[in-house]
């Protein structure tokens, strides 16, 4: 199926599978286009949203349009929303979203902010989780990697450390830190297990020539789960996909009957180029035009 929007390029996708970007450091909004886009999210996140706030001088905050992390965060709320909508076919009106008791929103979709980005995948059969991060270009001038590794030394296997150190120079050893970071962030987010999990527990395998990576947990390869990561603009993304019954809370905290299919094996999972986005598509998530 063809589908295209206003924001990018003709891209071949599914029915069930969505991989969608949008760049929030390139999206300066009038107060009307704020004020309108809020009214697109639930209330309580809403004021989750309200209460952003990023110091800058002495009693001086950023705060709503003007606040990087706001905006993220409204973008993601609205992103979720959209991907859900488009897989289910449900009105934007009919969607109340929840977390699990981890605090992922819900099973089958995913989003993740960070460095001026959001992206969001979802897919009918699998579980999904995604991560993105910047490359780490902004401490190079700043901080060695060895320095910076330091605080990490208990997040990564000796064999990941070995990859990550054998880089050629100091760009190449922080973008593959942040390659691995974004990997291991991509599996706990699928299976929704929160910050209490031992990161070195996963080993990734990496696979530079065509974007792959094969996960072991305890030393034992996980061949039901496949991960994909790309460099993106100025930022790496990663993307799990998993069994369902995987999952640490698997109630899906979505207040509708799902429908997902839930046949999960008889497919591969459905890589796509990530889908990037501009404001308009984030008004006709919601049917809602500007005026």
């Amino acid at each position: 199926v063809s589908t295209q929007s206003t924001g990018g390029n003709l891209l071949m996708t599914t029915l069930n599978h969505r991989s969608y970007a949008f760049c929030t450091d390139r999206w300066n909004p009038s107060q009307t286009e704020w004020n309108t886009l809020l009214t697109l999210v639930q209330p309580e996140e809403k004021e989750r949203i309200e209460r952003f706030k990023r110091p800058v001088a002495k009693g001086v905050y950023l705060t709503g349009k003007d606040n990087p992390d706001a905006k993220a965060s409204l973008v993601g709320r609205i992103l979720l929303r959209k991907l859900i909508s488009e897989n289910l076919k449900l009105p934007h009106e009919q969607i109340k979203l929840a977390r699990t008791p981890k605090g992922k929103p819900y099973l089958y979709v995913n989003v993740s902010h960070s460095d001026g980005w959001v992206v969001g995948v979802c897919d009918s059969e699998f579980l999904v989780g995604v991560d993105v991060m910047g490359t780490g270009l902004q401490y190079i001038n700043k901080q060695s990697s060895e320095s910076f590794f330091q605080s990490f030394n208990n997040c990564f296997t000796s064999y990941e450390w070995d990859y990550i150190t054998r880089g050629k120079n100091e760009i190449q050893r922080y973008t593959r830190f942040f390659l691995y970071w974004t990997l291991k962030e991509s599996y706990i987010k699928a299976i929704g297990i929160g910050l209490g999990f031992t990161l070195s527990r996963i080993e990734f395998h990496v696979n530079d020539q065509d974007g792959t990576a094969i996960l072991f947990l305890d030393g034992v390869a996980q061949v039901q789960w496949s991960f994909y990561f790309l460099w993106f603009s100025d930022v790496v993304i990663s993307v799990a996909f998993g069994p369902p019954n995987e999952a640490v809370d698997v109630n899906s905290g979505l207040d509708l009957d799902l429908g997902f299919n839930m046949n999960f094996g008889k497919r591969r999972p459905i890589v796509t180029p990530f889908f990037v986005l501009n404001v308009e598509d984030l008004f006709l998530a919601s049917n809602t035009r500007k005026s």
